[in-house]
């Protein structure tokens, strides 16, 4: 299944058309081998409630300059996070 679209369109935007493109040609499958490009909420909750996604690591993405998520400190006793 192909799926032409612009360099400028992110890849989760075409993820509809061709996963129910390839479940008409295929049937039921199993499992779901995908690309970062598609590891988004919305396309991992349509993935889990009828398939197995298979999907590579990706790192947490944060600007420059502002603090990554494991920088802060949990206080357990006012139910807040510390900013470093």
């Amino acid at each position: 299944m192909v799926e032409i679209t612009l360099g400028n369109v992110h890849d989760c935007a075409s993820f509809d058309a061709i996963y129910k493109g390839v479940k008409e040609k295929t049937g039921d499958f199993g499992a779901v081998v995908i690309d970062a490009g598609y590891k988004t909420p919305g396309i991992r909750k349509e993935l889990l409630d009828n398939v197995l996604p298979v999907s590579p690591y990706k790192r947490p993405i944060s600007k420059k300059g502002f603090f990554k998520k494991y920088e802060y400190i949990y206080d357990e006793y006012y139910d807040s996070c510390i900013c470093p």
